[in-house]
């Protein structure tokens, strides 16, 4: 529960409440992140804005995204995410077992080798680590990701730690 008022499918705008509809639909849920910001026209309209960079032009797959968002929600201990995303995981074939042994050997993880590095770097920040490093970089660059990708990659990470901090303050 949050001390806002709470934005439901009853009580959104229209274009809200079909947003939240195409949510339900595709995975059962709005994510609580999106629930939140639906409060605030321009952060909800911003929300949506990276919802579909992120559907129509980034090179980083849907799979590769919720591998991300689920591991950074487990190492940030930010349960709505990890729910969400570990749903939408065993949408694409993923168990409850392959789910928890993921979290302690993610490299197993059903993806390319190369989203695999990219998920380590990524995840390895999340974790902890203070930054990359130029062999990082190189290494990502010689499987083929560009900057942009890596980019798109941490900033998929790392906007976990800023919906968390958001929902922990507003106590949802």
């Amino acid at each position: 529960m949050t001390i806002l008022t709470e934005v439901t499918r009853e009580n959104a705008n229209p274009k809200v409440a079909e947003v939240f509809d195409n949510f339900i639909a595709s995975a059962g849920e709005v994510p609580k992140p999106l629930q939140v910001s639906a409060g605030s026209p321009g952060l909800f309209m911003t929300q949506l804005a990276v919802i579909e960079y992120y559907r129509n032009s980034s090179n980083l797959q849907p799979g590769l995204l919720a591998y991300i968002r689920f591991l950074t929600a487990d190492a940030l201990n930010y349960q709505a995410c990890k729910v969400f995303n570990g749903r939408l995981l065993k949408l694409q074939g993923m168990t409850e077992e392959g789910l928890k042994n993921m979290i302690h050997d993610f490299e197993k993880a059903p993806l390319e080798d190369k989203e695999i590095e990219l998920l380590k770097f990524v995840i390895d920040g999340m974790r902890g680590k203070k930054h990359g490093d130029k062999n990082d970089i190189s290494r990502l660059h010689n499987l083929g990701w560009s900057d942009s990708d890596i980019i798109d990659a941490v900033y998929q990470g790392a906007s976990m730690l800023g919906h968390n901090k958001m929902l922990e303050y507003f106590q949802v």
